[in-house]
C-alpha cells in the first residue's frame, strides 16, 4: 500500500500558539516533533512489523524502529491540515485564550521549503483513517490513524531520525525552513483584539516574512 499523495497544490494549514509562532521566525526552523508527544497514544502502534514506508525506498521502516515503542521516538513528524478554508475545529484544537495563528501553505510549498541534509529519511502524504481493531497489520503504522481523528483531515512529513540523544532531548527536530516559501499567507485567530493583528504584522516585517496578513474569515459578520 503506497502512501496517499494529494495533488500539489492542496492548501494546507498549519494551526499554532503565539509562542510556536514566535519559535518558527525566531529559528526559522519548522518543529518536528516525536509521536511519543501526541495525544493520540494509538500513534505508531502495530502487531505485526511493518512493511516497507514507500514503494519507491528500499529501506523498511522497521530497520530504524523494531517495535512501537521504538517508532514513536525513532521518528519525527510534522503535522498539517488539508482544507480549502479554515477550520472552526482546528482553532479550538490548537489555539488557547484566541491568541494564535494559522499559516496556510501547500504540500507543493512545503516540500520545497524544508531543508532535510542529514537530519534522515523523509516521508510525507496524506493520513488514512480506519477502524482500529479492523486494520490491515501491513498498513504503514505511522500514516494511519483511528476514524475518531478522521476530522483533521492530516498531511503529514515524517523523519527517520539520525541524531536520536539530540531528538530525545528537544521531544523532536528542528527542520530548517525558507519561510517566504513556506508561508503563503497568515491567519489571525478569531475573536482576537485589533492590537494582536498589529503585533502579528509587526513581528512578521520584522523577521522578512512576506506574507499577508489576515483576519480569520469567520470574525466576518453575516449579512442579512
Amino acid at each position: 500500500m503506497k502512501i496517499r499523495q494529494p495533488p500539489p497544490h492542496t492548501k494546507i494549514w498549519h494551526y499554532m500558539t503565539l509562542a510556536k509562532f514566535l519559535s518558527l521566525l525566531d529559528s526559522r526552523a519548522l518543529f518536528f516533533s516525536q509521536p511519543k508527544q501526541f495525544e493520540d497514544k494509538f500513534e505508531g502502534s502495530f502487531r505485526e512489523p511493518v512493511l516497507p514506508l514507500t514503494a519507491d525506498k528500499d529501506q523498511p521502516l522497521r530497520e530504524s524502529a523494531h517495535t512501537a515503542t521504538g517508532i514513536r521516538t525513532r521518528t519525527a513528524i510534522s503535522c498539517w491540515h488539508m482544507n480549502e478554508y479554515e477550520s472552526a475545529a482546528m482553532w479550538a484544537q490548537y489555539v488557547t485564550n484566541n491568541e494564535g495563528i494559522a499559516i496556510r501553505s501547500t504540500v507543493q510549498r512545503l516540500q520545497h521549503a524544508l531543508t532535510f541534509d542529514e537530519l534522515g529519511d523523509v516521508y510525507m502524504g496524506a493520513i488514512n483513517y480506519y477502524p482500529y481493531q479492523a486494520r490491515d497489520d501491513s498498513v504503514w503504522s505511522l500514516f494511519h490513524k483511528r476514524e475518531s481523528f478522521a476530522h483533521e483531515h492530516e498531511f503529514r512529513v515524517l523523519v527517520v531520525i539520525n541524531d536520536l540523544p539530540k531528538a530525545d532531548e528537544l521531544g523532536g527536530i528542528q527542520v530548517p525552513a525558507d519561510l517566504n516559501i513556506l508561508i503563503e499567507r497568515i491567519y489571525i485567530a478569531p475573536n482576537t483584539r485589533p492590537w494582536f493583528t498589529d503585533l502579528i504584522k509587526s513581528v512578521a516585517q520584522k523577521y522578512d516574512v512576506d506574507a499577508d496578513v489576515i483576519r480569520s474569515d469567520l470574525d466576518k459578520d453575516p449579512i442579512f
